[in-house]
């Protein structure tokens, strides 16, 4: 006798992607399992937050600065490596507002980052 189990999940995104471009906090995705191993299908739902990824330099105190004020706004972040951060911003916050502090933190040679995922409501209404 021969079982077969084809497995197709929903899963809610529960930390910040680091490395995973396309994805935020809290989307729900398909995934399907294939050769023992979850494979992502698509995502189902986004759930309007943005992912940034920070790679800082030994600047600590300019760091703690502007994390200040992206914190104030109402971001948060995971911390990957010593140098590594997987900033999350909610759909609240201005990305406008945000993304002008990470320019300036890449200014002033703070930081330098990139953009794994916009999915602000903000950006596709205007």
């Amino acid at each position: 006798m021969l079982y077969i189990l084809y497995l197709i999940l929903n899963l809610l995104i529960r930390n910040i992607p680091f490395f995973a471009k396309g994805l935020a906090l809290d989307d729900l995705i398909l995934v399907e399992e294939i050769d023992n191993k979850l494979v992502y299908k698509k995502t189902v739902n986004y759930s309007g937050n943005s992912t940034y990824r920070v790679f800082t330099n030994s600047d600590l105190e300019g760091f703690d600065f502007l994390w200040k004020i992206l914190e104030g706004f109402g971001c948060t972040y995971e911390r990957g490596t010593k140098n590594l951060y997987a900033i999350n911003v909610p759909p609240s916050c201005d990305i406008f507002k945000v993304y002008e502090i990470l320019e300036l933190g890449e200014k002033r040679k703070i930081w330098e980052f990139d953009e794994g995922f916009c999915g602000h409501p903000s950006i596709f209404t205007e």
